[in-house]
């Protein structure tokens, strides 16, 4: 897929984060840190692989996003989710209340 297939296929808007978070497949679970997510994926970063086109749960605290591995390289994986988050659940899990300013709920609600 090229870059302009993959921009055009993102629908929707992404929010830089560095938070936590752990990913479990196949191959086990582990720790990671989530880059970016919107409503329809995350990008993440980790010591290690993931298959591509394996199937990995996302957790971040009561957050559970079953999502499709779309790429893996230089220790970074994005991940498209099977079902869209909600603005809830990405306010609820990304809230500035639980110690980040790096998105906050003005940002989800795109008036930044």
């Amino acid at each position: 897929m090229n870059v302009e297939t993959f921009v055009h296929r993102r629908s929707a808007r992404r929010s830089r984060v560095f938070m936590t978070a752990m990913l479990i497949s196949a191959e086990g679970a582990c720790r990671v840190t989530i880059r970016d997510i919107s409503e329809t994926g995350a990008r993440v970063g980790l010591d290690g692989e993931v298959p591509i086109d394996s199937d990995a749960v996302l957790k971040r605290k009561p957050m559970f996003a079953a999502a499709r591995v779309v790429w893996c390289r230089h220790r970074q994986v994005g991940l498209e989710f099977y079902r869209p988050l909600t603005r809830e659940e990405l306010e609820s899990t990304f809230n500035p209340a639980s110690g980040s300013r790096t998105y906050g709920a003005t940002e989800l609600r795109g008036e930044e």
